[in-house]
């Protein structure tokens, strides 16, 4: 088994109206504001009670779809009353909000068509183990789950599921691979590509949970509950274009964990070396994301955050060849404030660097970290931001101007002017080129002169580069500066000698490309696989 944490709940309910990226939370079950509950699911006690002790059949969906298709990360906590059947499944579906299978060994999910469910089982029907975690799925015809068909994975590797006390469970899907976790531990990974397997709305299907007892009973509670969609991909490279920093798993190694990685770059764009490891696969530690970087002077301050513990904000010192000069440092830990995983962005604040990160409900929050030793010093709301799709958040400074930029609810990238002291200014402009499809990725170059985001299509992403103005308008007309198989992350380098600049993306295949651009955004060169 390997480990894995598992997030702590003081969130809120948010679905994003945006096209690429969703966000649910539920730090309990007050509210089921966004659910459709069915059968026999009732809350008691601000828990989400699908079946009680008694028995029973019932099921918990979201009230519309979410993204599925790009990926996502879900963690819950659950107890199930002691040595009982059958089971709980958390579950995609795209057939109906109100959908529910048959009961007992079926937990609620067997005859449903085009899903896909996780079942945590505890009654051995039709020769399976009487404890056991199985991934099942027949494509966009009724599923079965109490024959034991269709299972793409299992394992029965575990604790008893039905002790009578909380559990914690996350579920992780990068585009062909799903991975579920128990209490920490990564316990099983399937082969999964939901685009084929299922029949989805526009990448979209209904989450959530299914219950069922039969002549043995027993309650089935969902306590909490956390929903991210999209794939948590990050990246970021040197103005100068020395070298590249992203998120990815250790190769050949039994960590499941996307750590952060280092990867020197020659003047061509193209790989010099091996990529270096800058922090390591720890246990109970989560996935790095939102990764950014500053320059200062020789030296670089790098943020990131852990996925699903998104209030866990780091901040680390590096040197151009990727050694550490000081170890990661927690500079912000709050459940009270950070809802959700998202990127962070880095400027310089004086003598002190500035941290911009979301907050619950998309909102945007300034930090002001001392460079030695790095500790945080102070947190404010920028007020009047609300960002909603996340993919991206940089922030930067052209002849005096401070400007950020991010996708916000209505899914357009845009600029926003920021005051002397880093707050909103109240101005605010397009930055996006296009209007038909979702910016799931976005890029600002160092020194503000170029922007670009890309056009979202699951099949082939344009990346569009605009030129700008030194205040962060737009200056003349974009240009298409790369195409690819579902972009998850970019960045852009400052201008280099010659006025050359790099942009680097990574697509869907966990691939990273530099794609050297000129000044106005056009491609100068073809584009260098260095991963």
């Amino acid at each position: 088994m390997r480990l894995q944490v598992f997030v702590s709940f003081i969130f809120i309910f948010l679905f994003t109206a945006v096209t690429a990226k969703a966000q649910i939370a539920f730090p309990n079950f007050k509210s089921t504001s966004g659910l459709k509950l069915v059968g026999t699911t009732t809350v008691v006690n601000k828990k989400l009670e699908l079946t009680n002790a008694g028995g029973g059949l019932g099921a918990a969906w979201t009230k519309t779809t979410v993204p599925v298709q790009g990926g996502f990360w879900t963690g819950f906590q659950w107890k199930m009353s002691t040595f009982g059947a059958d089971g709980f499944t958390f579950s995609i579906q795209n057939t109906s909000n109100t959908a529910i299978g048959g009961g007992g060994g079926g937990l609620g999910m067997d005859g449903v068509p085009n899903a896909l469910t996780i079942e945590f089982d505890t009654f051995p029907n039709d020769n399976e183990d009487a404890n056991h975690i199985a991934v099942l799925s027949n494509g966009t015809d009724p599923i079965h789950v109490s024959t034991g068909e269709n299972v793409l994975g299992t394992t029965s590797n575990l604790p008893q599921l039905n002790d009578g006390t909380l559990h914690s469970a996350a579920i992780r899907y990068i585009p062909g691979t799903l991975t579920v976790f128990f209490d920490g531990y990564s316990v099983l990974a399937v082969s999964v590509d939901l685009s084929t397997l299922l029949n989805l709305d526009n990448g979209k299907a209904y989450v959530g949970f299914t219950a069922a007892t039969g002549g043995v009973t027993q309650a089935h509670d969902i306590y909490s509950w956390s929903f991210s969609s999209g794939s948590n991909e990050s990246l970021a490279i040197d103005p100068a274009g020395h070298f590249v920093l992203y998120n990815a798993p250790i190769a050949g190694d039994n960590c499941d964990l996307e750590i952060l990685w280092y990867q020197a770059l020659k003047s061509d764009g193209s790989a010099s070396g091996t990529p270096v490891p800058l922090t390591s696969c720890e246990f109970f530690k989560p996935d790095v994301t939102g990764i950014d970087l500053l320059q200062d002077g020789s030296d670089y301050y790098v943020s990131y955050n852990k996925l699903g513990l998104a209030s866990e904000t780091y901040v680390l010192k590096i040197d151009s060849s990727g050694n550490i000069l000081t170890t990661p440092t927690l500079v912000f830990d709050d459940q009270k404030v950070v809802a959700a995983p998202g990127p962070t962005a880095l400027t310089p604040s004086g003598s002190a660097l500035a941290l911009y990160s979301f907050a619950k409900g998309g909102t945007v929050y300034r930090s002001v970290i001392s460079k030695s030793p790095l500790s945080l010093l102070s947190r404010t709301k920028v007020t009047g931001l609300t960002a909603g799709g996340n993919s991206t958040l940089q922030v930067t400074q052209n002849a005096g101007a401070f400007f950020l930029a991010f996708a916000n609810p209505d899914d357009v990238y845009r600029g926003f002017g920021l005051t002397s002291s880093g707050l909103w200014s109240g101005s605010k402009w397009r930055l996006s080129p296009r209007t038909d499809g979702g910016h799931d990725s976005g890029s600002l170059s160092a020194d503000g002169l170029v922007a670009g985001s890309n056009d979202f299509d699951p099949t082939n992403d344009q990346f569009y580069a605009q030129p700008l103005k030194s205040n962060g308008l737009p200056s003349g007309n974009p240009a298409v500066s790369a195409k690819a198989v579902k972009i998850t992350a970019s960045d852009i380098s400052n201008a280099l000698a010659g006025g050359k600049r790099f942009l680097v993306y990574k697509n869907s295949d966990g691939q990273i490309f530099v794609q050297p651009i000129d000044s106005k955004g056009n491609k100068s060169g073809a584009p260098v696989e260095i991963l």
